[in-house]
């Protein structure tokens, strides 16, 4: 009997703790055990009542104080903070003098490259970081949410071990990978990254394989992940989730307030246009995609692989073929494994040579966006902000060829693209110009309209073309094409 109750009081003292991961959930038991073990029967019943007590008070505490977990219109949420103030911050929590700050590009967060002084008084940092460091400063909506800060922190950690380039976080002078500090009178998650060396996609001279790479890349990424695990990410949501495509209802005033300008009347049409354009996308994401989810394969994803958080380098000349795959024409891309079709699609031109000084994929940066979600939504994000580099849509084609060499794609879930990257760069452009109404002197949120995203989805969304024209969106057709040329 008396085994019994233990047991349940186990189980009960278990509720009150809230583990990270799978590790800290053994530790955390092994602790609890270790308690009731050494208990007599009266004061182990006092630690059961307590125990429950403890969580009644938690929950009621969480559903008193719940954060709001996704943007609302008119939310300013960006730290700050000047240069000096992170420099405090550098010095009181990394033991850091700074020689050199420069500030990053960011989208809700403060991102600032750090060259220390050699003195540095932090002695958990034992490797220093010959390239400089990132201090990163989120905003005060996703500073609510410790576990995804968690998560983010092991999860570049987990890549890290795997031969995945990406930041590492290093510990401040109190052991932790982060801490919460009051920044403008609200709470901000403060971190340090090691900074990674390498060349923005955006900044490198671009080609069919660096495409064809982005996908590949992405496809590892997320293939490696599927053995990664945290708690904190099964029920983030996060306002740039394709998830949320629905709630951008609530920000479509900042492009339908232009109608209300004083402007040429080629330019109002235009206006009226894209306006038109977003709530098309909108409207089709709800009644194409949202009823399907229930279909699509989960997993972690990075959410948000676009030419500012990948880093690309030259790739020494080559003559030995860099992937072999097998068309892309079939419902479902399997991945080659077999010897003899290998040779055979050597024979038919099945490979990718790579060219001197040919750039490719080395690194990925950036895991603010990390979420639990679909799949096929990462391939989509991937391909929009490609096209957008590019500028022409059959980028999509070359992006989806890479990715099938480790991710096998449904037919089911190819359907469902053009509306996937309608409605990413739909996304982003709302998003983007709520953004800089918020915080005007941030260009770089306006990088998706400057990039004419607008003109991109209008050739997206083209369903008519003349005999003489190629659907630049047939993308199985345009990566089996890439796949296939000598």
């Amino acid at each position: 009997m008396v085994s019994e109750e233990k047991d349940s009081g186990v189980v009960a003292m278990m509720l009150v703790l809230q583990p990270r991961n799978r590790i800290s959930q053994r530790d955390d038991l092994v602790k609890v055990m270790t308690t009731v073990n050494s208990c007599t029967p009266a004061e182990f019943e006092l630690k059961i009542i307590r125990a429950k007590k403890a969580k009644q008070n938690i929950e009621r505490r969480m559903s008193e104080t719940k954060p709001a977990m996704v943007l609302e219109p008119g939310a300013s949420i960006k730290p700050v903070i000047d240069e000096e103030g992170v420099k405090l911050l550098a010095e009181r929590l990394y033991g850091i003098s700074v020689l050199e700050l420069i500030e990053m590009n960011g989208y809700d967060d403060k991102n600032y490259k750090i060259i220390e002084d050699p003195n540095v008084k932090n002695p958990l940092i034992t490797n220093h970081c010959p390239n400089g460091y990132v201090l990163k400063i989120m905003n005060s909506m996703d500073s609510q949410n410790l576990s995804v800060v968690e998560a983010q922190n092991e999860i570049m950690n987990f890549l890290n071990t795997r031969s995945i380039s990406c930041p590492k976080p290093i510990r401040n002078v109190y052991g932790h990978l982060y801490s919460v500090e009051s920044i403008g009178g609200k709470s901000h998650v403060v971190r340090l990254l090691e900074y990674l060396p390498g060349e923005l996609l955006k900044d490198v001279p671009k080609s069919e394989f660096l495409f064809y790479q982005a996908g590949e890349f992405i496809a590892t990424l997320d293939t490696t992940l599927q053995n990664f695990n945290h708690s904190g990410l099964v029920t983030r949501e996060h306002i740039w989730m394709l998830s949320k495509v629905p709630e951008l209802e609530k920000f479509k005033y900042v492009i339908k307030d232009a109608e209300k300008l004083d402007m040429a009347e080629e330019v109002m049409r235009y206006i009226i246009e894209i306006i038109k354009m977003a709530e098309e996308v909108i409207e089709e994401f709800k009644y194409a995609v949202v009823p399907r989810l229930g279909e699509l394969e989960k997993g972690v994803i990075h959410g948000d692989f676009n030419e500012m958080n990948i880093l690309a380098s030259p790739r020494p000349g080559s003559s030995a073929p860099t992937s072999c795959l097998p068309s892309i024409s079939a419902p479902s891309v399997e991945i080659c494994t077999n010897t003899a079709k290998i040779h055979e699609l050597l024979r038919c031109g099945g490979r990718r040579w790579t060219r001197k000084n040919e750039y490719r994929v080395c690194g990925v940066l950036d895991f603010g966006d990390i979420q639990y979600s679909y799949y096929v939504f990462e391939l989509a994000i991937t391909m929009t902000y490609m096209m957008l580099v590019s500028g022409d849509p059959r980028t999509g084609g070359l992006v989806l060829a890479g990715y099938t060499l480790n991710r096998r794609l449904p037919h089911d879930e190819y359907r469902l693209l053009k509306t996937l990257v309608s409605a990413r760069l739909v996304q982003s452009l709302i998003l983007g110009a709520y953004t800089a109404e918020q915080d005007p002197k941030n260009t770089y949120v306006t990088s998706t309209e400057k990039a004419d995203g607008w003109g991109l989805l209008k050739k997206i969304r083209k369903t008519k073309y003349s005999p003489d024209e190629e659907d630049p969106t047939n993308w199985q057709k345009i990566a089996n094409d890439y796949l296939t040329k000598s």
